[in-house]
């Protein structure tokens, strides 16, 4: 609960406050350990949502130096490219042994389009 409480303090402060906020993100590398929450919590569609927002936010705003830090320095184009290559399902325990994609591969595909 308070990973997302912070997520969402992160969130409002940088579009509140701008392209300042957004440069104390590239410089403390807060895109990076943000993008790397994603996989290490495949299920929490809260705070891929939320990590979506920003990015596609610094995306769209396209501020150079920002931008370049996000593909250049985070585990972004890793991440989408990576979809192309692995299975990314969950496997379900019992009889069924169903499946169910991974909540995050949406989001990654959402941003790789």
């Amino acid at each position: 609960m308070l990973r997302m409480r912070v997520i969402e303090f992160l969130s409002s402060s940088a579009t509140h406050f701008g392209q300042g906020m957004w440069q104390a993100f590239a410089q403390e590398e807060v895109f990076g350990k943000l993008l790397e929450m994603i996989p290490q919590y495949p299920f929490n569609n809260t705070l891929h949502l939320k990590v979506y927002e920003m990015t596609t936010h610094v995306l769209d705003k396209n501020e150079e130096e920002i931008v370049e830090h996000l593909l250049d320095q985070t585990c972004l184009i890793k991440m989408i490219l990576d979809l192309g290559k692995e299975k990314k399902a969950f496997q379900f325990e019992g009889e069924n042994q169903n499946s169910c994609t991974y909540g995050y591969v949406a989001f990654v595909r959402k941003l790789g389009n």
